[in-house]
């Protein structure tokens, strides 16, 4: 039993010190879109200093209501209240914005992946992934109660998986079929945008 307990480890070292090795070879391979990276990070983190936990607006205490009450709304999409009741047991504003700063980077990360993917040049890529990474407008609603950067992630997930393939799989069709579902469920004046894709 010691023996296979010791072997379990060395197994575990082994996949870590591989998974960390990967990690470096990305990392060298795109320094500058990490340089990038780390500097909208630093951002959203001195949002989330400034701003604490969140910031508001009318709409956000109807989706605060609709979470906690559970009661779906007659004016708005409930895809949203949805996924504030799934943090409802953390009792943490500061955790809805923080994953929805993560939405922001990882739209920007996304978009910078595929166009790599699809041969575009470091900065051209880089460019392109700049607005969502830094434009001010996109931090303030990264940081309220509100819909639209959920959607926004949503719909960009949904665009990167349909351009990552030139003929996507049978589950990348399936994700991309329940992204886009959800997505409708978000935001619903969205909705004309979801017919386009």
């Amino acid at each position: 039993m010691l023996f296979r307990s010791d072997a379990a480890r060395q197994s575990a070292g082994a996949r870590g010190a591989r998974a960390a090795a990967w990690l470096g070879r990305l990392i060298r391979a795109h320094r500058p879109f990490v340089i990038v990276l780390a500097v909208a990070v630093a951002l959203r983190v001195v949002v989330m200093l400034g701003y604490p936990p969140a910031m508001f607006f009318n709409d956000s205490y109807n989706y605060m209501t609709d979470a906690v009450t559970k009661t779906p709304d007659i004016v708005r999409s409930n895809g949203y209240p949805f996924f504030l009741y799934a943090l409802l047991p953390f009792h943490s504003l500061a955790l809805v914005t923080g994953l929805q700063a993560v939405m922001g980077l990882a739209m920007g990360t996304g978009i910078y992946a595929v166009l790599r993917h699809r041969g575009l040049p470091w900065w051209g890529a880089t460019i392109a992934a700049l607005p969502v990474l830094f434009d001010v407008f996109e931090l303030q609603l990264e940081h309220m109660i509100a819909a639209d950067v959920l959607f926004y992630t949503l719909i960009t997930a949904v665009l990167v998986l349909l351009c990552w393939w030139d003929q996507p799989p049978l589950v990348v069709a399936v994700l991309v079929g329940l992204g886009t579902g959800y997505a409708a469920t978000v935001r619903s004046v969205g909705e004309p945008l979801l017919v386009k894709i």
